[in-house]
C-alpha cells in the first residue's frame, strides 16, 4: 500500500495530480468525494471535477463519513478529495464551540481508521487536503478553529504517508518517500 498526501494552496493543481496518481494505478479506482453542492459556485467546481474523472471509475459522494466510505470502496486505488472539506463539513456540523476545540482527536481517529483500512486491504491511496495556515491570522474564531484543526490533521496524515507532496504553482515539490512516477499531469487548476 502507498498513501500519497497532496496538499497545496486554492488552485495550485492538487486534484489534477491526485486524479493523474489514480488514472496511473493499474486497477479500478474509488474516488471519495467529501464537497457538497451548497451554491451555484461550489456546485460548478464539482462539475469541474466530475468531468475529469474517466467513466469507470467509482463516486461515493461522502462529506462526513471518511471512513465509512473508505470501508465501502471496492476498488485498489482510492482518492479522497479533500480532507479539508471534510474537516469543513464535520465543524459546521458541531455547534458547541468547546466541542470544536475537542474534535482533533476524534477526527484523527476516523482518518487512522480511514488510512488503516486502506493500508489493511493493500489499497494505494491518495488523499488531498489544503494548506490554510500561509495567510493572515483569522479574525473569526469559528475561522482560526478550522485552520488549526486542519493543520494538526495535515500534519499527522503526513507524518503517516509513504509520500507527502506540496503543490505550489501547478508544481509537485516532493516532500516525503519516493518520487512520483514520470508522466504525471499536473497543470494547475483543480
Amino acid at each position: 500500500m502507498m498513501l500519497t498526501v497532496i496538499s497545496g494552496a486554492a488552485r495550485s493543481g492538487k486534484s489534477t495530480l491526485a486524479e493523474s496518481l489514480a488514472r496511473a494505478h493499474p486497477g479500478p479506482v474509488t474516488y471519495i468525494a467529501t464537497a457538497e453542492a451548497k451554491d451555484d459556485e461550489m456546485k460548478r467546481r464539482i462539475e469541474l471535477h466530475r468531468s475529469r474523472r474517466p467513466p469507470g471509475w467509482t463516486t461515493l459522494e461522502e462529506p462526513l463519513r471518511l471512513a465509512r466510505a473508505v470501508r465501502q470502496a471496492e476498488s485498489a486505488a482510492v482518492l479522497v478529495d479533500c480532507l479539508s472539506m471534510w474537516v469543513s463539513n464535520r465543524l459546521l456540523q458541531c455547534s458547541d464551540s468547546r466541542r470544536r476545540e475537542a474534535l482533533a482527536d476524534e477526527l484523527w481517529r476516523e482518518c487512522t481508521d480511514a488510512f488503516d483500512h486502506l493500508s489493511a486491504a493493500g489499497r494505494e491511496g491518495v488523499v488531498v487536503t489544503n494548506e490554510v495556515g500561509w495567510s493572515v491570522v483569522p479574525q473569526g474564531k469559528l475561522a482560526r478553529q478550522y485552520r488549526d484543526l486542519l493543520g494538526v490533521l495535515n500534519q499527522r496524515a503526513a507524518a503517516e504517508a509513504d509520500r507527502a507532496v506540496l503543490m505550489a504553482l501547478g508544481i509537485p515539490l516532493l516532500l516525503k518517500g519516493e518520487p512520483l512516477p514520470a508522466g504525471l499531469e499536473v497543470s494547475p487548476g483543480g
